[in-house]
């Protein structure tokens, strides 16, 4: 569902008092923004306070039971969020946000035919919105049909996503593509667009480098790669494709930081090292280049944007 990125209103009470159990209550009666009901309490923080305050709230909705399959699937327990959601739906078939949840709930468990049924519904009955199409985009990618995905994420972009991910994976595939002109006019804008969020240049900022390191325009790259600044990860990305940081201290750097996030730096990290690699066009450096490929795979998620790059370059003739 991608809540973590959303950022709506706090309540105003402590979520821990009578004052915000009635306000969840009100916007669980009175509104379909389930953004704003999950991020109200900060599920990610203490998940079962949320559980439990969600649970008070009698008579169910739609919006709350959707929020308690958000809260268990941010737990991993997919089978309870899973029910929550097709309760919701039970509830009211009408409500988009709950077939988001199973949408959610089916890819995780690697089910991706029926997840995009459930994004495809969602996508129907609230057409307003980007995020189901943003959904649909990364399955067809996963699944490399990318002139489909490109289509998906056309039209997650124009419904102004909340965040920058439609925009960096169709610039990421045109280039796959073999479409260069358009990758980097897409992540041109798309870096433009995102030149005060320094958190989100450091996730496109070096794709997009690559990018214009593979058309021969280093300089255009160094320029991009000096304007970002951040957490030693993702920073150090930025400071190995300047060559201001060794291959090995590069590696080091994905080790360190939440154990929970590490399959997806490593995953980042090597396919770096194997796309700077390729860079040379030496014949040894890029059979070691298909080796960190491999361990990009080996050590990510198909949700990850280096994996589907990992997977692209070893789909390649050798």
């Amino acid at each position: 569902l991608g809540l973590a990125s959303l950022s709506p209103p706090p309540l105003d009470a402590d979520t821990s008092g009578r004052d915000s159990l009635e306000q969840l209550r009100a916007i669980a009666k009175t509104t379909a923004d389930l953004a704003l009901l999950v991020a109200s309490y900060h599920f990610d923080k203490d998940g079962d306070r949320a559980l439990a305050l969600l649970g008070e709230i009698q008579p169910p909705t739609a919006t709350s039971l959707t929020a308690q399959g958000s809260v268990f699937q941010s737990l991993k327990r997919l089978d309870e969020a899973q029910a929550a959601f097709q309760k919701a739906v039970a509830l009211d078939g009408r409500f988009a946000r709950a077939y988001d949840g199973l949408g959610a709930v089916m890819r995780a468990r690697g089910r991706n035919a029926q997840a995009l049924s459930y994004f495809e519904k969602s996508a129907e009955l609230d057409p307003a919105r980007a995020g189901p199409h943003t959904q649909l985009g990364l399955i067809h990618e996963s699944e490399g049909r990318y002139e489909k995905a490109l289509d998906e994420f056309k039209k997650a972009e124009a419904l102004g996503p909340r965040t920058s991910v439609p925009r960096l994976h169709a610039g990421s595939l045109y280039d796959l593509l073999g479409r260069r002109r358009e990758a980097e006019a897409e992540l041109r804008a798309l870096m433009e667009k995102i030149k005060n969020n320094p958190d989100e240049k450091l996730q496109v900022g070096p794709v997009y480098a690559l990018i214009l390191l593979r058309a021969g325009k280093a300089k255009d790259a160094d320029a991009v790669l000096a304007g970002l600044a951040g957490p030693a990860w993702p920073a150090s990305m930025s400071a190995f494709l300047a060559g201001k940081l060794g291959e090995e201290a590069f590696l080091r750097s994905a080790e360190a930081g939440d154990p929970q996030e590490k399959p997806r730096r490593l995953c980042q990290a090597y396919y770096f090292a194997g796309a700077r690699l390729s860079l040379s066009g030496r014949p040894q450096d890029a059979a070691r280049a298909r080796g960190y490929f491999q361990k990009a795979v080996a050590a990510g998620k198909e949700n990850v944007l280096e994996f589907q790059r990992a997977r692209f370059e070893l789909s390649r003739p050798k």
